[in-house]
C-alpha cells in the first residue's frame, strides 16, 4: 500500500510519463520529508523514480544519517543512474510536515512541483518558452490506493510489472548503504514469484534484506 504516490501531483506526472516519452525525465530530483522513517519514504521515492523513468536503473549509490540500524535513520539519499545517461537524485527525510519538492528536467521541457499540506503546485516549461501552472487538491488517498488495489485484484497487471524493479533497486541501495560503494541493480523477471523471506521455505532471512523490508525472489 502506497498512499502518499496517490496525491494529485505525483499521480498526474506518473501518468504523464507512462503516456508520453517526452515527459519521462532526463534528470529527476526528488525530495520527500514526513513524520515517517526514512527507510518507509525512500520506499515511495524509488517507486515514484521508477514510474517516471519508466525504466530499470542500472546502478546505485546512497548514504544513511542517523541511527546505526537503518530502520532508525532520519535522512536517507540515493542517486539512479538509468540507462541512456538519466539520473535521479533521491532524498528521504524525517520530518514534522509531510512535504513533496520535485524537478524534472525532460526532452520536453522542465516539470515543477511542490506539495504541502493536501495542495500541490505544478508548474510546466516548455521548450517553446511557454509556462503552465496549475495546483491540484488532494483527494482521499486511502481511498484512492484502495480502489487501485482492488483492480489489482480484479487483474490488473501493472503494479506487477514495477515489483521486480522496485525490489531489485532497493535491494542495490542497501547493499549500497552497507558497502559505501555503487551496486549494480539486478532486475528479476516479472515472473518470478515474490514471496517474504520470513515465509520462505528453507531460506534464513538476512539481516540485510530485513532493513528495507524487502522480499525474496
Amino acid at each position: 500500500m502506497r498512499p502518499r504516490l496517490q496525491q494529485a501531483g505525483l499521480t498526474f506526472l506518473a501518468n504523464l510519463a507512462a503516456s508520453d516519452a517526452g515527459w519521462r525525465p532526463r534528470f529527476l530530483d526528488l525530495t520527500l520529508s514526513a513524520p515517517a522513517g526514512a527507510t518507509e519514504l525512500s520506499r515511495d521515492a524509488i517507486a515514484l523514480a521508477n514510474r517516471l523513468m519508466q525504466t530499470t536503473p542500472g546502478s546505485v549509490t546512497g548514504a544513511a544519517l542517523g541511527d546505526d540500524d537503518l530502520d532508525g535513520c532520519d535522512t536517507l539519499t540515493a542517486e539512479l543512474r538509468y540507462p541512456e545517461v538519466r539520473l535521479a537524485s533521491l532524498r528521504a527525510r524525517t520530518a514534522a510536515v509531510e512535504c513533496v519538492s520535485l524537478f524534472a528536467e525532460c526532452p520536453l521541457g522542465d516539470l515543477e512541483l511542490h506539495a504541502e499540506d493536501g495542495m500541490a503546485t505544478l508548474t510546466m516549461s516548455l521548450r517553446d518558452g511557454r509556462r503552465e501552472t496549475s495546483r491540484l487538491t488532494d483527494g482521499d488517498l486511502f481511498g484512492a490506493e484502495a480502489q487501485r488495489a482492488m483492480r489489482v485484484i480484479a487483474g490488473d497487471a501493472s503494479d506487477a510489472l514495477f515489483a521486480p524493479r522496485d525490489g531489485s533497486t532497493l535491494l542495490a541501495l542497501e547493499r549500497s548503504i552497507l558497502t559505501g560503494q555503487v551496486s549494480l541493480v539486478e532486475e528479476h523477471s516479472s515472473r518470478a514469484n515474490l514471496v517474504l523471506m520470513e515465509g520462505h521455505a528453507g531460506a534464513t532471512p538476512s539481516e540485510r534484506l530485513g532493513h528495507l523490508r524487502l522480499v525474496g525472489v
